[in-house]
């Protein structure tokens, strides 16, 4: 059974990895990342699920990393039957219930993200490093 994990930053700006819980803090809500007994408040905006699935070098792939893949279809649609390099970022697909590559290298559409993963590696995430979606 896929592992069902959450990572965000606290306020300290440390990644935190455990569940994600919602407890009431004053007037509002509190999001934690809670591991055995310890909890940390995180940033809301920073929360991504783990996709149960680690990329080529074995790290964890969660929502909002940014990689680079093997993109097979562009090479075609290029008219070359080489390989292609993309670029996309990990989003959650809500309405086909699965994880997405969307691309931001070429044009802009998303690829599932299937259990095959050898050819996909993580460089970064949209919170740390923003300016990896320039290159």
């Amino acid at each position: 059974m896929r592992k069902i994990k959450f990572r965000g930053k606290d306020y300290m700006n440390k990644w935190r990895i455990g569940d994600l819980v919602q407890e009431k803090w004053g007037q509002g809500i509190a999001i934690m990342i809670k591991k055995n007994k310890t909890a940390w408040s995180v940033l809301e905006d920073t929360v991504g699920q783990y996709t149960g699935l680690k990329d080529k070098n074995g790290k964890e792939i969660y929502e909002g990393d940014i990689v680079l893949y093997e993109d097979w279809e562009m090479a075609t649609e290029n008219g070359r039957g080489d390989m292609f390099i993309n670029k996309g970022i990990i989003e959650y697909n809500e309405s086909n219930c699965c994880f997405n590559i969307t691309e931001k290298q070429t044009i802009d559409n998303s690829d599932v993200l299937f259990e095959d993963t050898d050819c996909i590696e993580v460089i970064g995430n949209i919170y740390d490093n923003k300016e990896l979606l320039n290159n």
